[in-house]
């Protein structure tokens, strides 16, 4: 059987009662737009299986290591929570197409940091890309044929749902496996702004969010309201919107912040946290900040959406202040912190007096509060918890978080970051 695909010449399967034999070409024209896509960009893919070749695909032309940072399989469903952090509520949805590309995303960025590539004039754009999906079989089964598709970038998330016909067998396998790839890398294009090939889409594949047709296609923006009232909220990973009592763990861990860009450094800082405490990070932005402006609905809406498929987050009308934070959770709270911020818990220059200094301490430690505190690079110096002024007599109130990613300043500001010379009071 001949079935006409992706090539400029066609993919042949030869039947046997025993086997199916593949000769595969791969799109070789989307990909030379792609890699050669004009300017400098970092791009990285995380597929559950589905269209699985497009990371060979990827790495196939020359030069496609200045683009291409990699990509990761996370085949079985065990190696998919680890990746995700948590247990999504179905393999093949948005939010697991989404976490998926939060993690290639964040993969990308750090490659950026750690290549220096935030320190040149102008910083690369970097894309992430998740797709995960239900495909062909031995056997005919329940359910779609179908892959979701999604796009991380610093303007935030897009996502695509596209099912193709039933089938089953090696045949109808390689062929839905092949469309795909080819339904990513015309995302990868989209998003690049070069040619897209959907040709050999049409009538074989339907959008069900997002739009294709022989023109192009393209993924959906996504956008999640929130309305703010007078107690906390909490969004999950998965987007649901509900009261802390719901979905807040009796002792939390919290990494509070404002996060105008979620980026690889607070990443990485969550996971660490995660693995000293034993404990599950949810993030914390507040309205009200005790040295900026407050932050209207639809920002924090647009912050709170970084987080989509990756972490919960709390949202508080009303918290700028560590105590405050400490009185508003449960006892036995933990924070995540930077080596900064532990330095103004101490500080008395951050207090009315050295009199709320100490109530602030007690009320930390009557209500069971430990911070867990990521190092500094600081003028050659790894600065930890043992060089904080008043940590000898204040130690049971912290713990430290080993490892560290250096983002300048000037990175922070390219990657949309907090500028650094905002303090928070705490």
């Amino acid at each position: 059987m001949t079935v006409p695909l992706l090539a400029s010449e066609p993919t042949v399967y030869s039947t046997s009662a025993q086997t199916v034999g593949f000769n595969r070409h791969p799109p070789i024209d989307i990909l030379r737009e792609i890699i050669s896509a004009p300017g400098a960009k970092r791009i990285q893919v995380c597929a559950t299986g589905a269209g699985v070749d497009l990371i060979s695909d990827l790495a196939r032309l020359p030069g496609s290591s200045s683009t291409f940072t990699g990509g990761q399989v996370p085949y079985h469903q065990s190696q998919l929570e680890e990746l995700l952090g948590y247990q999504p509520t179905h393999a093949v949805s948005e939010e697991t197409a989404v976490g998926l590309a939060q993690h290639a995303y964040l993969a990308a960025q750090r490659v950026a940091v750690l290549s220096g590539d935030l320190e040149s004039d102008k910083a690369p754009p970097i894309i992430g890309l998740g797709m995960t999906g239900a495909v062909a079989t031995s056997r005919e089964r329940r359910g779609l044929d179908h892959v979701w598709i999604a796009v991380r970038t610093i303007e935030g998330v897009k996502t695509g749902h596209f099912v193709f016909e039933k089938g089953f067998g090696e045949e109808a396998r390689a062929l839905q496996n092949e469309l795909a790839g080819l339904l990513a890398l015309n995302a990868l294009a989209g998003e690049l702004g070069v040619p897209q090939t959907t040709r050999e889409l049409t009538g074989r594949v339907q959008a069900r969010c997002g739009a294709l047709d022989d023109r192009g296609m393209t993924l959906t923006k996504r956008h999640q309201e929130l309305t703010l009232g007078e107690d906390p909220l909490i969004v999950t990973a998965g987007g649901e919107v509900g009261a802390l009592s719901s979905h807040l763990p009796s002792e939390p861990l919290i990494f509070p912040g404002s996060f105008r860009s979620f980026h690889c450094g607070h990443d990485l800082a969550a996971v660490n946290a995660m693995r000293v405490s034993g404990k599950t990070v949810a993030f914390e932005i507040s309205a009200v900040n005790a040295d900026k402006a407050p932050i209207d609905a639809s920002e924090i809406a647009r912050r709170v959406d970084q987080f989509y498929g990756r972490y919960p987050v709390i949202v508080t009308p009303n918290a700028p202040l560590f105590v405050d934070k400490s009185r508003a959770y449960p006892v036995g709270t933990s924070f995540v912190i930077g080596f900064d911020t532990a330095e103004r818990l101490l500080d008395p220059r951050f207090y009315v007096s050295r009199e709320h200094l100490e109530e602030a301490l007690q009320t930390f430690r009557a209500r069971g509060n430990t911070f867990y505190v990521l190092g500094r690079q600081s003028r050659g110096e790894y600065r930890t918890i043992i060089d904080l002024p008043g940590y000898a007599e204040n130690k049971d109130l912290f713990r430290q978080l080993m490892g560290q990613l250096n983002i300048s300043s000037s990175s922070l500001a390219k990657l949309g970051g907090i500028n650094p010379s905002h303090r928070s009071a705490k």
